[in-house]
C-alpha cells in the first residue's frame, strides 16, 4: 500500500497548516504549509504516522480505541442490544437468537417492547 496520507483534511493558516482525519485526530504544524506536506521533517512525519494519517502506517486497532474514547468516553453500558420481535420469520438471520419450534406465530406486545426499549436505553 503506498504509503500517503490518508483521507486528510487541512487548512492553512497564518502561523502553520492545521490537519484532521476520518479518526478523529488532529495536528497543527507550525511554520507548515500544505506545500510542504510530501517533505515533512522526520519527527512531524513520525507524529502523524502514529495518529493515522498515513496509508501505509494504519493501525485500525488503535483508530478503533480512539473513536471508542472520543464518542463513547462516558459510556459504561453495552454497545448492542438484540432483541427478537416475532418468531413470525423465516429465522434465517445470523445474529437471531430465534429458534424454529413448534410455536404458533408471535409478536411483542406493545407493553413488552415498551420495557425492552426503557431497558436499552437506560
Amino acid at each position: 500500500m503506498k504509503n500517503g496520507l490518508f483521507n486528510v483534511s487541512f487548512e492553512n493558516s497564518a502561523g502553520g497548516l492545521f490537519l484532521a482525519n476520518s479518526f478523529g485526530r488532529v495536528s497543527f504544524l507550525p511554520g507548515a504549509s500544505s506545500r510542504l506536506l510530501p517533505r515533512l521533517k522526520a519527527g512531524a512525519r513520525a507524529a502523524l504516522e502514529n495518529d493515522n494519517f498515513f496509508s501505509g502506517r494504519l493501525d485500525l486497532a488503535l483508530a478503533g480505541d480512539r473513536l471508542r474514547e472520543h464518542y463513547f468516553a462516558d459510556y459504561a453500558g453495552p454497545y448492542i442490544h438484540i432483541v427478537t420481535l416475532t418468531n413470525r420469520c423465516s429465522l434465517r438471520c445470523s445474529y437471531c437468537s430465534a429458534s424454529s419450534n413448534s410455536a404458533p406465530p408471535a409478536d411483542m406486545s406493545r407493553a413488552t417492547a415498551d420495557k425492552v426499549l426503557a431497558f436499552a436505553f437506560a
